[in-house]
């Protein structure tokens, strides 16, 4: 079976980095969005390029709390955050060409 979709994920801990009023222990908040992929061919780099563009793009939407610019990196809890869910994301997928793609462009070894 052919995945077709990923979720990109904020968990509690990165949301609590940029805004320590979520951080009490009964209040968990997780942000997500589903990514689809089913129309891009990942063994091919024009399409691991628009799913890392897409995986890139929520991302930042779930890193980014309240009215906040998406793409305002002023805060190194938010670009963690980003980063992270980009890493989480791209590993899950595990496409050869999305993975070497995104070395080549971030220069970061996913683990």
């Amino acid at each position: 079976m052919k995945k077709s979709a990923i979720v990109i994920s904020a968990a509690t801990v990165a949301l609590s980095l940029l805004a320590p009023q979520f951080a009490m222990a009964n209040d968990t908040v997780t942000k997500s969005i589903t990514v689809s992929y089913a129309d891009l061919n990942l063994a091919n780099a024009a399409g691991a390029n628009a799913l890392y563009q897409r995986i890139r793009g929520a991302a930042h939407k779930v890193c980014t709390l309240n009215n906040e610019s998406p793409y305002a990196l002023q805060d190194s809890a938010k670009r963690k955050c980003i980063v992270g869910a980009i890493d989480q994301a791209i590993m899950k997928v595990n496409s050869p060409v999305l993975v070497a793609m995104y070395k080549a462009k971030s220069g970061r070894t996913l683990s």
